[in-house]
């Protein structure tokens, strides 16, 4: 058998995105297994056909995907949905066998209480938070749901929790440094989320890429009421008895209501905002049944791996 015979080839986009370029530098770790062809942004979705026309490809991973939480469309509003639909098209053309797609738990909906979801959710939540599932950033999600599904090659859908991992989204980290200010008071959301650390992620995404699952599933090293997340931060940082804790009031919510963000235009992305105040908790059950796949590290594990860079909270 010549060497190389047994490598595959992986069509892999959003490389210049957080996760994306997490995935690329662990699958290029295992270059035995695997040659990565990648598609880095937006930019690059141009023209990627023209690149690629005399590839071809066993596996295609789509990680690309711009963010945007407002409610409205904007001019890019369908750039999402038309990558999605070229690039796994593109895949199938050029000989793939298998495709991932990473969507968001998010699409599964918040609860007003501290429900669980899974996948069975998905495209539905509580009436409080329909704002949130109305972004353009998760109705893009389901949208293109519908293009993996009427693939005809198999398929998995990730739906992924917040990822906590080295170079992690800037807003997260300031928003996690921010707890530790010169305020002795730390003012905490009522409500509750859940966490994926990275490493859970890519050990997950080497099991499913030798198992090769179909469906949905749910990837997440657990759940954790934002108090919790808060402490954890504070002890990390060894400030936890130099702060006072106050929880927000659930009557606070309102004003993340339709009919009063007018007043407080300050406010950007409210509907993800208004989400603090109930419980993104999902299960990882489905997803650790299917590939035999169980998380490995704790919040602490986390954010140990993400803040051990900055010693200080500033």
């Amino acid at each position: 058998m010549a060497i190389g015979e047994n490598i595959k080839n992986i069509l892999l986009t959003g490389t210049s995105g957080f996760l994306g370029g997490h995935i690329k530098s662990h699958l290029n770790g295992q270059s035995s297994r695997w040659r990565i062809f990648v598609i880095a942004n937006q930019e690059e979705f141009e023209s990627f056909e023209e690149k690629f026309v005399n590839q071809r490809f066993d596996v295609v991973i789509h990680s690309g995907f711009s963010i945007d939480f407002q409610t409205s469309k904007s001019m890019d509003a369908y750039k999402n949905i038309e990558n999605t639909r070229r690039v796994l098209k593109f895949a199938e053309e050029r000989g793939s066998s298998y495709a991932i797609f990473l969507s968001a738990a998010g699409t599964l909906g918040v609860s007003k209480n501290d429900q669980v979801r899974n996948e069975d959710h998905f495209g539905k939540t509580d009436p409080d938070f329909i704002d949130y599932l109305n972004t353009q950033y998760i109705q893009d999600k389901i949208a293109c749901q519908k293009i993996v599904d009427d693939l005809s090659f198999p398929a998995v859908t990730l739906y992924l929790t917040t990822v906590y991992g080295p170079s992690m989204d800037a807003n997260v980290m300031g928003g996690l440094k921010g707890i530790c200010g010169i305020n002795p008071v730390v003012v905490y959301p009522p409500g509750g989320s859940s966490f994926l650390d990275l490493r859970d992620f890519l050990n997950a995404l080497d099991l499913i890429l030798l198992k090769e699952p179909t469906g949905g599933m749910i990837l997440s090293s657990g759940n954790i009421l934002f108090s919790g997340l808060y402490q954890a931060v504070l002890d990390f940082y060894k400030l936890r008895r130099k702060k006072i804790m106050i929880p927000i009031p659930q009557q606070a919510k309102v004003i993340f209501d339709q009919n009063c963000i007018s007043r407080f235009s300050f406010l950007k992305n409210t509907a993800v905002l208004k989400t603090s105040f109930g419980y993104k908790y999902y299960s990882a059950y489905k997803a650790q049944k299917l590939i035999n796949w169980s998380p490995r590290y704790t919040i602490n594990d986390s954010l140990k791996e993400i803040l051990t860079h900055s010693t200080s909270p500033s």
